[in-house]
């Protein structure tokens, strides 16, 4: 911090929320996109002339990943990032603030296309809200502050992710398959389904031999992540 500014602070919510579109909706999301609003707080010891203060907003994606097989320095590797989002608002140009506290409030404008915030081994997908306060004075230092924000994604629709509707069922798709002389089968599946939550779907078997005997019937549920190196 500089002499004059005590504390700088942000204030805006921890997380921003889209739902799944209503029926018969046109866009992928509800809302089409969120109003993120919040503000600056800068406490200062005396009145204080300032160039610029600006808010900035960015999103970001970063891989890393290494052949793990591999145990050498030529083992295959990847290394990417790419800017999702990014947005500046100048709240203040060539003024003054006054000593003691002042609020600078902002509106962010955050799309429903983004992508959700994401983080495993491999993959991060991060927001954050960052503010940069350019003191007038020559040899003033900038005073930067960044806050991470977190996007949250849904397919259920609002009232349904809110628990305001009782008895809804995911959407379902139909998966046939046959062995052929033997079995022929149709399982109506969840198009979708929540982590740490049970899959339940229905089926028919029908048999084209009276002979036939069925074992066992497994299913398999599988989590696939793919990455591509944009560079090859």
């Amino acid at each position: 911090m500089t002499k004059k500014i005590i504390a700088v602070d942000l204030e805006f919510p921890n997380q921003v929320e889209f739902y799944g579109p209503r029926p018969n909706d046109k866009h992928s999301t509800f809302p089409k996109r969120q109003k993120l609003r919040g503000k600056l707080r800068i406490v200062t010891s005396q009145p204080m002339n300032l160039s610029m203060v600006e808010i900035r907003f960015k999103g970001l994606s970063q891989l890393h990943w290494r052949d793990p097989l591999t145990h050498s320095f030529l083992a295959s590797r990847m290394h990417a990032g790419k800017t999702l989002r990014k947005s500046k608002h100048i709240l203040l140009q060539n003024g003054t603030i006054p000593s003691g506290v002042t609020d600078l409030g902002f509106e962010i404008t955050i799309p429903g296309y983004v992508c959700s915030s994401y983080q495993n081994e491999y993959m991060n997908v991060n927001y954050t809200v960052s503010a940069k306060i350019m003191p007038m004075a020559k040899f003033a230092k900038h005073v930067e502050i960044e806050r991470a924000i977190t996007i949250h994604k849904t397919l259920m629709p609002k009232d349904i992710a809110n628990g305001l509707v009782a008895g809804y069922r995911v959407p379902r798709c139909t998966m046939r398959g046959k062995r052929i002389g033997s079995l022929t089968w149709e399982f109506k599946v969840p198009k979708w389904a929540c982590l740490e939550t049970d899959i339940e779907f229905d089926g028919v078997l029908k048999s084209l031999n009276d002979q036939l005997l069925v074992d066992m019937i497994q299913v398999d549920v599988l989590q696939e992540e793919n990455y591509y190196d944009g560079g090859r």
